[in-house]
């Protein structure tokens, strides 16, 4: 793409930037733009019909378009001495580990409680929670014609967006390292949820829950969204990778696929003068 001639033939949308022209008569923009910026100099025509038969003066008649947005740039330099003096930025994120367990709760239809204690990682350290999602496992039953098919890719069903209806887990529990989460395990129902689900990313401890807010109401969770969240930033180690292990108890009539989200900060230190990334954990 040439700028040395007035007349330029690019596409349809944000066809070109033109970059800014100095005074000097040897710029190659200044014999598009001119010098003093005068706009006589700059056309700017359109159509899908542009030939030798149709040219620039007579594709107006079939596309009266007589506006266009020139749009000039102005960029402001922020003064880089606090960036100079303290290079090193330290920055903290959130990190998610996630792993689906089968066959692990149950299959199928099932006439009898299912326990299950499942050993879900032993790398990571300074783990803020943990979520557990229950999906339907489909390999026999009521799933029959499903068989293989997970339920959160059957385009008839609304999952992910739903999980197993009717998932009922009694006895949950989390531990980190050889901590626990729950000091006793229980019966985890709505009112654990909100506890736990409140406690993430809340102001002053999760004290003034005047201030805490969310979208899921009880109803949508009994019904719909049963996922079980376990805070476990008081009891996981910054700097030590420890074991995590969740267990509880299916009491539902259908086994049940868990889908584990371990949620753990990471941290990197870069120079912001060079872009070099000096340490990431």
């Amino acid at each position: 793409m040439s700028l040395s001639s007035t007349t330029l033939v690019s596409g349809s949308i944000c066809p070109v930037m033109i970059a800014s022209s100095y005074s000097a008569t040897t710029d190659t923009m200044n014999s598009v733009i001119g010098t003093a910026g005068c706009s006589s100099k700059l056309r700017v025509a359109w159509g899908p019909i542009h030939n030798s038969i149709t040219t620039i003066a007579t594709s107006g008649n079939y596309f009266p378009f007589t506006q266009s947005r020139l749009n000039l740039p102005f960029y402001d330099i922020a003064n880089p001495t606090s960036i100079v003096s303290k290079p090193m930025k330290t920055i903290k994120y959130l990190d998610c580990y996630s792993q689906m367990f089968e066959d692990q709760a149950g299959i199928g239809a099932i006439t009898s409680n299912k326990n299950f204690s499942i050993p879900v990682a032993s790398s990571h350290k300074n783990v803020k929670y943990v979520c557990v999602i229950p999906f339907a496992n489909t390999k026999t039953d009521n799933y029959a014609t499903a068989i293989t098919t997970p339920q959160y890719a059957s385009p008839f069903d609304s999952a992910p967006w739903t999980f197993q209806p009717g998932s009922s887990i009694r006895d949950f529990q989390v531990q980190v390292g050889n901590k626990n989460a729950f000091q006793d395990v229980h019966s985890y129902d709505w009112v654990t949820f909100l506890d736990e689900f409140s406690k993430l990313s809340a102001v002053n401890g999760d004290l003034s829950r005047e201030i805490s807010n969310g979208l899921i109401g009880m109803e949508k969770w009994q019904t719909a969204q049963r996922i079980l969240v376990a805070n476990c930033s008081r009891i996981s180690e910054a700097d030590v990778p420890q074991s995590i292990k969740i267990s509880g108890t299916n009491i539902a009539t259908q086994g049940t696929n868990l889908l584990v989200l371990v949620v753990y900060e990471r941290s990197l230190e870069l120079d912001r003068t060079t872009g070099e990334v000096y340490r990431a954990e």
